[in-house]
């Protein structure tokens, strides 16, 4: 169950620490107090986008973090399996951190995780219904996840959804295949050209840098010429002057002679022994390089031609010689599929009927356990709706076979019949704002008796209904409470006059600044709290004594 809630810097809320207990907690307060908030906040908490408005004004961010306890064994066992451990004292610890700049950081038990993990421990920890999950009684199309819910359906459907997308994914390419004969002869014809185009370039890598590198050598060839011959002249000299080689060469002589007679010139002689080596290994390479910037005009032209060419496919292409080739794969493999599409078509087509064969048996699977589900479904939410003052309704659901789709062959809808001698009708044509709060909570108290969520919230179930009938749902709820945690935010004393933790929602204006607080009620502020939302502003004997004794009964 949901032990404690903080939450730093959301819409009003500055900071805020919510203890919940046991059983039935409401959740009461004037209209624009902040009760939505909270709900927000928690949605926020377990891995629903939020948007970074939800930031208190002036603060850089906000934070909000949860803590969960009181598993059942097979929750503990389902959350380990899910990378989440439960601490020694048997707790959970959820947060989430949001900056102004939009970034979110989310951490289970101190640690980093991603949104996706606290996405799926989530169902574990808790089940929110608010208005909005009504409104999907008025879609068909998400009736069958109500079923497949109940009828725990989970393993088979991802095993039907695997081989239905891989199905997919054959007949995706099946229909690309299936082109008329003059597109495919045209595009052959296309491919055909451009392969052979450069084909016939024979390009290789890196090649479009060696030409560069050629061409600007070849165009630099008479000033590398003439600088090899004046490093040729210095080194070895000419006939009106000594090289550096041959002074060099006496230098280290004299030298090594002196140092023959006097040790201490004795390195000094090795190190002009060694330069004397240096020169003459620069002498040789140089004399060996005469010749080699000799280039003839030809050679120039055809670097040019070539580099043209390359310049003119990469127009083409690609950026890069690299990319050209790239393209021609791509190309040549384009070419294949349609050259062998036909001996390929055979191959998909038989493949296609291999998956749909067998997505077919595993739908026919689901939908004949859908079919048995329905009877203990449908034979429960009557039950149910008629404790909640709905005593004449009948309930059924409609199935029909249709294409494979992404659940399967069936196309499901709750019919309703509310009133005797009614036909059975779809829910959207047939039912009021309070009917469908109460065929929603029916569904959800079917549901959840399977869930292995510790934590069931109501945001504002109470829509539509009053009197008698919210007593009942009231109850229902109390009902639900005895096995589960409930948390409710209502607008109903019928609803809140049964909490077991009655949470006052109240905001205030200090300085400028709205805060909103949130504190548990004794029972005298229980009693003045049921006696406002009763009575409104002014709150009379004979208010506060009808508040007493619905609290009491």
């Amino acid at each position: 169950m949901l032990i404690q809630l903080q939450i730093e810097n959301v819409a009003v809320i500055e900071r805020l620490t919510i203890d919940f207990t046991a059983g039935f907690n409401v959740l009461t307060g004037e209209t624009g107090a902040g009760k939505s908030i909270i709900i927000d906040s928690i949605n926020a908490v377990t891995g629903e986008k939020t948007s970074k408005d939800i930031i208190r004004n002036g603060a850089s961010k906000a934070k909000i973090s949860a803590v969960f306890g009181d598993f059942e064994r097979e929750s503990e066992d389902v959350l380990k399996e899910l990378g989440c451990d439960v601490s020694d004292d048997g707790l959970v610890l959820i947060s989430r951190e949001l900056s102004v700049e939009g970034r979110s950081v989310f951490r289970l038990n101190g640690m980093m995780v991603p949104a996706v993990m606290l996405k799926q421990i989530a169902p574990i920890l808790l089940n929110i219904h608010g208005q909005h999950d009504s409104q999907q009684l008025f879609s068909p199309s998400k009736h069958i996840n109500f079923i497949d819910g109940y009828a725990s359906l989970n393993s088979e459907l991802s095993e039907y959804k695997k081989v239905y997308d891989e199905m997919c994914k054959v007949k995706n390419e099946l229909d690309s295949i299936e082109t008329n004969d003059e597109l495919k002869e045209r595009k052959i014809e296309l491919l055909s050209f451009q392969i052979d185009e450069i084909s016939a370039a024979e390009l290789v890598k890196g090649e479009e840098e060696e030409l560069l590198s050629s061409r600007d050598m070849i165009r630099n060839s008479e000033n590398l010429a003439e600088n090899i011959s004046v490093a040729h002249s210095l080194l070895i000299g000419d006939d009106n002057s000594e090289g550096i080689l041959s002074m060099v060469r006496d230098a280290s002589r004299a030298v090594s002679e002196i140092a023959e007679f006097d040790s201490d010139f004795t390195s000094l002689s090795e190190r002009a022994n060694n330069v004397l080596y240096e020169l003459e290994d620069i002498y040789s390479e140089i004399r060996g390089a005469n010749g080699k910037y000799d280039f003839d005009s030809n050679q120039l032209d055809n670097i040019e031609e070539r580099l043209d060419l390359i310049f003119r496919l990469k127009q083409k292409y690609g950026g890069s010689v690299e990319e050209i080739l790239e393209k021609l794969e791509q190309l040549q493999k384009e070419l294949d599929d349609i050259t062998f599409s036909d001996k390929r078509k055979e191959e998909l087509l038989s493949k296609y009927n291999s998956l749909y064969a067998s997505a077919n048996k595993l739908a026919e699977n689901l939908s004949q356990k859908r079919k048995q589900a329905c009877v203990s479904l449908c034979n429960n939410i009557v039950e149910e709706l008629c404790f909640l003052d709905m005593p004449n309704v009948k309930f059924s659901v409609s199935q029909n076979r249709v294409d494979l789709k992404a659940d399967g062959c069936d196309q499901m809808e709750f019919l309703i019949s509310a009133n005797r001698g009614e036909e059975l009708k779809p829910i959207s044509k047939i039912a009021s704002g309070g009917e469908l709060s109460r065929i929603m909570l029916a569904i959800k108290t079917v549901l959840t008796k399977g869930d292995l969520a510790g934590t069931l919230i109501f945001d504002e179930i109470d829509t539509g209904v009053s009197g008698k009938t919210a007593r009942k749902i009231g109850e229902k709820i109390k009902l639900v409470s005895k096995s589960k945690q409930v948390l409710c935010v209502t607008h109903l004393a019928q609803i809140a006059s049964l909490a077991d933790n009655h949470l006052l929602i109240e905001k205030n204006a200090v300085e400028g600044k709205t805060y909103t607080t949130v504190r548990p009620l004794d029972y005298n502020q229980r009693v003045n709290e049921i006696a406002r939302i009763m009575g409104g502003e002014i709150i009379t004997e004979v208010t506060f004594k009808a508040a007493e004794e619905l609290i009491k009964n």
